[in-house]
């Protein structure tokens, strides 16, 4: 066996793929799945007022003929080398990632309505208040729909407005108690001083001079 410690870098990277390889002998008899999951974006979500969320990638593993055997988490790059081949084929071929509210999230529109919008690559309300009329007439009906979204966002900005508003007054808020308790601190020393401070002594009147 070559000392690793004498191995050149590509020696190394193959040395490694072949123990790859053998660790996962066994991947051919495996179902791979990868899909998009959509999940919250909480911070996102925070700032824009409304359920804001994103694409991420999962992958399925599955053993055939074993109902407990499944496996459904978020791809790492251990899942991206792993099953290399089987991840190129399907960015190959996925669709867009996406980011913001999913059609599904509202209950202004109905499940059958949202799938028919996904095969036209409309997948979010922001994507649907911003459909333009030349594709809405591939829609009979939709700019109601359409409204209803602009209307969503309308009132989730109004919303997040009205919050940050009054986030910004009770930061003033908190600030003018800051600064009352400083000059209470201010008034409190001040006075501390002029309490220990030694009473003066009038100045000693000075004599006249005899007259020459």
């Amino acid at each position: 066996m070559t000392d690793p410690l004498t191995m050149t870098f590509s020696e190394m990277e193959e040395f490694a793929n072949q123990q790859q390889k053998g660790r996962f002998a066994g991947d051919k008899n495996l179902m791979i799945k990868f899909h998009m999951e959509p999940m919250m974006d909480t911070q996102k979500s925070k700032e824009e007022g409304r359920p804001i969320y994103r694409d991420v990638e999962h992958v399925r593993i599955l053993i055939p003929g074993s109902k407990e055997s499944v496996v459904d988490k978020v791809v790492t790059e251990i899942e991206r080398n792993r099953f290399r081949d089987l991840y190129a084929k399907w960015k190959a071929n996925e669709q867009m990632d996406f980011s913001g509210t999913p059609l599904e999230s509202c209950t202004w529109i109905g499940k059958s309505l949202v799938e028919e919008m996904k095969f036209f690559n409309i997948r979010t309300v922001e994507q649907l208040s911003e459909l333009s009329d030349t594709h809405a007439q591939k829609f009979p009906g939709i700019s109601k729909y359409r409204d209803l979204a602009k209307a969503y966002i309308a009132q989730a900005e109004k919303g997040k407005a009205a919050s940050d508003l009054a986030a910004a007054m009770d930061a003033q808020k908190k600030e003018n108690e800051d600064l009352r308790e400083m000059i209470r601190g201010l008034q409190e020393t001040l006075a501390r001083l002029e309490g220990s401070a030694p009473p003066s002594t009038p100045p000693k009147p000075r004599g006249r001079r005899a007259s020459a």
